[in-house]
């Protein structure tokens, strides 16, 4: 069991109702598949070749399973009361998904990661009665971003250097002002999957050029912002968007050879030790404006 172990397991719904498993009723035999998350390669086969080429790799959603095990009710209507009370937690409608969180022995670290119950608690054999009013259950989860991440956020507010006349390391089609108010932050990414930075500016500024350094990826926000308002930036595939503190889309702002879909930290190799740049640079900017920086470190697989 994982309470031996010395591991927790807690899920939370997307409305913030939690339970703690192993607690005084529930244990965890079983958390199946948390391991590496299923690859699908791409690949090509040229006219008489053997084998194949790879040419990339997409991760695909990840199957995870608990099986639950609940302490006997004292009455019939109490164990019908105890299937009930699981079910409400692994419902679908609770606004959103779940998070499973797995805490490791000694509370060392904590590793998080979105599911689906899949469908829930089916209870295809009711055995209650043979095993005393138990609840003995598997429960199929799906994570469709298949990556652990620490649920501890990192929140950078960025301080600016002296500002001093701008000067691009690569060549853009526009031109943007003379002068800029840069902010330099090195970061030591420990994760062994990419992160995806959110970016929070705030006006005023004429544009903006966001990029990481080490990796020579960049965007660029080529829209004034006003004092007082802001553009929020998510990096995170399958939902990379530009808003602003009202939630209204400003993803007509993006410059012409962005690349925003590329731009993430990345782990060591890919960046010797994780170790990278970033750096954004607001331009005609005047009291007020500022940047900040927030992240979660993913982990490949626990």
């Amino acid at each position: 069991m994982l309470a031996i172990q010395g591991d927790y397991l807690q899920l939370t719904t997307f409305d913030g109702k939690s339970v703690t498993l192993p607690d005084g009723s529930y244990t965890v035999g079983i958390l199946g598949s948390a391991g590496a998350p299923p690859v699908n390669f791409i690949t090509r086969q040229g006219y008489k070749q053997h084998g194949e080429t790879e040419i990339s790799y997409n991760l695909g959603k990840r199957a995870l399973t608990l099986q639950l095990h609940r302490s006997p009710a004292c009455t019939r209507a109490q164990y019908w009361a105890n299937r009930a009370e699981l079910h409400d937690i692994l419902r679908h409608n609770r606004g959103g998904a779940m998070t499973l969180t797995v805490a490791q022995a000694g509370g060392s670290a904590k590793r998080s990661i979105i599911v689906r119950a899949d469908p829930g608690a089916v209870f295809a054999e009711d055995t209650s009665r043979e095993a005393g009013w138990w609840i003995d259950e598997k429960i199929n989860l799906t994570a469709f971003d298949p990556i652990w991440f620490d649920p501890t956020t990192i929140n950078l507010k960025l301080t600016a250097i002296t500002q001093n006349y701008l000067v691009f390391p690569i060549t853009f089609p526009i031109i943007f002002g003379t002068s800029g108010l840069p902010f330099v932050v090195p970061i030591t990414y420990t994760g062994t999957w990419y992160g995806y930075p959110t970016i929070t500016l705030t006006g005023p500024y004429n544009a903006a050029v966001i990029q990481n350094t080490s990796t020579m990826t960049s965007f660029t926000l080529t829209a004034p912002v006003p004092a007082g308002a802001s553009r929020i930036i998510s990096t995170l595939p399958g939902a990379i968007s530009i808003v602003d503190a009202q939630g209204l889309s400003h993803f007509g702002d993006l410059g012409p050879t962005s690349n925003l879909v590329d731009f993430n930290l990345r782990p060591d190799p890919e960046v010797k030790n994780g170790t990278q740049t970033i750096t954004i640079t607001l331009l005609n900017t005047a009291a007020g404006s500022g940047a900040s920086l927030s992240y979660q470190t993913r982990y490949f697989g626990l």
